[in-house]
């Protein structure tokens, strides 16, 4: 609820001078905001936490990110010169291909920098795959 009422006068006041991406930022800010506090109670009521390690994977998962998403537009933008006109099925595949090619390097990098919950994230990605095709 708290998310609610920060977020819209923080994307109404942003959204002004940045447009739509006023509007992302003033989401962002607002998740990041609620992930403070929800830490801060959460620490409060369940006492110390690892901090230094939490935070240390959240900058990692952060870079993993950043280079995902990059790999991800740069390989777009590669496969598909905007100027092209593929017809939608073609580009609905490379778009899929663009995001296949993030996720690879995702799990890539993560892997690199020894964050180990990506093994965790892909046995679940693994049997949400399996349960969707049918397999057991």
């Amino acid at each position: 609820m708290l998310r609610a009422i920060v977020s819209s006068p923080l994307n109404l006041l942003l959204i002004e001078p940045l447009g739509y991406l006023g509007l992302a930022l003033g989401t962002s800010l607002t998740a990041i905001g609620n992930f403070g506090l929800l830490f801060r109670y959460l620490q409060r009521s369940a006492g110390p936490l690892a901090t230094t390690e939490i935070f240390t994977l959240g900058l990692k998962m952060v870079a993993a990110s950043a280079i995902m998403g990059t790999v991800s537009l740069k390989s777009h933008a590669w496969l598909m010169p905007s100027d092209s006109h593929v017809g939608l099925a073609l580009e609905v595949w490379l778009l899929g291909l663009s995001i296949a090619l993030g996720l690879a390097t995702l799990y890539g990098v993560c892997w690199l920098m020894g964050i180990e919950e990506i093994e965790i994230a892909r046995g679940v990605a693994q049997r949400k795959l399996k349960k969707f095709l049918g397999r057991s």
